[in-house]
């Protein structure tokens, strides 16, 4: 009877001692998961509880903020000694696929196009027709006294050969002459007058003598040949 007492404490010292082995933790210390810090944080953490950390890849991943961590090796829950190496897997972000510029086919930058020159002719038809047929218009103007105001003086590319669909074609419009004769504005109006001479593109500079409401003097004369943005003086009287 007592040697059966002493097997039965024995088997139970056993099987205590089986439990605390199963009960005991592991050994080391745990790793924190430090899946999705930012590199910096998740290398803090890790050296809080001992560990050091290297940064072993660089990925694109869509899913994690570019810096921030993929995953460690070993990940989170695992067990190290003190002083172990934590290996970390950080993020480029998604990778982005630039767009290709496209080519051109051939046909659309050799396409050649027959122009016509458009010199005496209006700019309105010149803008208009050069415009339907794919070509953009750059235009300029001068002073001509041969040329109608708002035709077409000069035209570069002359309209001598075709052209690659696109081109630019630069046409100079007519303003009319440099030159202009001085209207008779004699007993018009202040606003009457200074119409017709803001027309013609003269200056204008008004004096009054009293209560005038009409035009009594035209400095230069009227008749008189003034180029455009010349000064007109005028008296109301």
């Amino acid at each position: 009877k007592r040697n059966r007492y002493i097997a039965f404490l024995i088997l139970i010292l056993l099987m205590a001692g089986g439990l605390y082995q199963l009960a005991k933790p592991s050994d080391g210390i745990a790793i924190p998961s430090v899946a999705g810090m930012s590199q910096s944080d998740a290398q803090s953490a890790l050296y809080k509880v001992g560990m050091k950390t290297v940064i072993a890849l660089k990925e694109y991943d869509s899913s994690v903020l570019p810096g921030a961590v993929i995953s460690s090796s070993p990940g989170g829950g695992s067990h190290l000694k003190p002083g172990a190496t934590v290996a970390l897997t950080i993020s480029r972000g998604a990778q982005v696929t630039p767009t290709p510029t496209p080519t051109p086919t051939p046909s659309a930058t050799s396409r050649q196009i027959v122009i016509s020159s458009y010199v005496g002719l209006t700019s309105d038809q010149a803008q208009s027709e050069l415009s339907a047929a794919g070509l953009s218009v750059n235009q300029s103007f001068a002073y001509s006294e041969s040329v109608a105001i708002g035709d077409v003086i000069s035209q570069f590319p002359d309209g001598s050969g075709p052209v690659a669909a696109g081109s630019r074609i630069s046409i100079v419009v007519s303003q009319g002459p440099a030159s202009v004769y001085i209207p008779n504005i004699y007993s018009l109006s202040r606003i009457a007058a200074i119409t017709q001479l803001e027309n013609l593109q003269l200056k204008v500079v008004v004096r009054k003598i009293g209560n005038g409401t009409r035009v009594t003097s035209v400095l230069p004369m009227v008749g008189s040949k003034v180029k455009r943005g010349s000064t007109v003086v005028i008296t109301l009287g």
